[in-house]
């Protein structure tokens, strides 16, 4: 089965369960796999990353993913692509995608529904990038790239957070 075909009976399987998953697959060390989790999770993930000073919207989007360093490790493979800007843009649109008004606001819930909508768009208007052989969603690919810039800060590390 082809990753987009797989990720398409992911979004209807989830959509029908509520708390459904995406997965994308295994990747070559020292990139894991890169999936979402129960928003019980989420939430914890968020309050940590807000805690240790990320702001908000970031942390937010951050939150989404259960690994966010190997998340940063895939994203800076998609970077090498040259297809992003630097981390103000790349945020500005995640945040224009998936957040309605102030992260607070924002249920993570809300934010998940809105990522694998986008992810799905993305999948079928052909805006996807070849990472390492796989099809990469743009929005996925933006995600992961905003881990990488944040994990190459200075004094950050999303390696276990």
């Amino acid at each position: 089965m082809n990753r987009r075909t797989f990720l398409s009976v992911g979004v209807a399987v989830g959509a029908s369960a509520v708390a459904g998953r995406v997965w994308w697959g295994r990747f070559e060390e020292p990139v894991a796999r890169v999936d979402l989790d129960g928003a019980a999770a989420s939430a914890t993930r968020v309050a940590r990353l807000g805690a240790l000073g990320l702001e908000p919207e970031t942390a937010a989007l951050l939150g989404l993913l259960p690994d966010p360093g190997a998340a940063a490790a895939l994203g800076a493979r998609a970077e090498a692509t040259g297809a992003f800007g630097d981390e103000a843009t790349v945020r500005s649109q995640l945040v224009s995608k998936l957040l309605e008004g102030p992260a607070s606001a924002s249920s993570l819930e809300d934010v998940r529904e809105r990522w694998l909508h986008h992810v799905t768009l993305d999948f079928d208007g052909g805006r996807v990038l070849a990472v390492d052989g796989w099809l990469l969603a743009r929005t996925e690919a933006e995600l992961y790239v905003l881990a990488a810039h944040v994990e190459r800060r200075p004094g950050w590390s999303l390696e276990d957070r």
